[in-house]
Parts: structure tokens; sequence; C-alpha cells
């Protein structure tokens, strides 16, 4: 599957096929680099969310992001 469910103690996932949801946190990424100078980001949720926003995601930090996405298949993990 493209994107997996939250597994972190039963917390909800955000939709990122909604508009707001997804302007808010790239707003928000943008605003703690630009406040903080942030020089990169570590994200721990990447296979949680669509493969396209995190492109988005970069764009809006300005900054190196890396990101999680293992679980012992190579070509799973390639696609990230």
């Amino acid at each position: 599957p493209q994107v997996e469910h939250c597994r972190l103690a039963g917390l909800p996932d955000l939709n990122h096929e909604n508009q707001f949801v997804r302007s808010e946190l790239l707003s928000w990424i943008s605003y703690m680099q630009r406040s903080y100078d942030i020089d990169g980001f570590r994200v721990d949720t990447v296979p949680e969310v669509p493969k396209d926003f995190w492109r988005e995601f970069q764009q809006a930090a300005g900054v190196f992001a890396i990101g999680e996405a293992f679980n012992g298949n190579s070509d799973y993990v390639a696609g990230y």
C-alpha cells in the first residue's frame, strides 16, 4: 500500500488529501525552519503519509530532510 495506517498508540491519521490539512502542515514546517533557523529535519512517519506530500514538505522546509521507511524489504524501501 502507498500509505500505512498510524500505529502510534491508536492516534488518528491526518488526512493529507485534504488541501487545508496539507497547506497547514507545509506552512507550519516553513514557519519552524524560519523561526528557529533549523538546518535539517528527521521524520519518523514517512510511510504513514502519501509519498507526494514529501516533495512538497522538502520544498516548504527549504533544508535537508531525511525520513525513516524501514521494514526489511528492499523493494518496499526503494520507493522512498
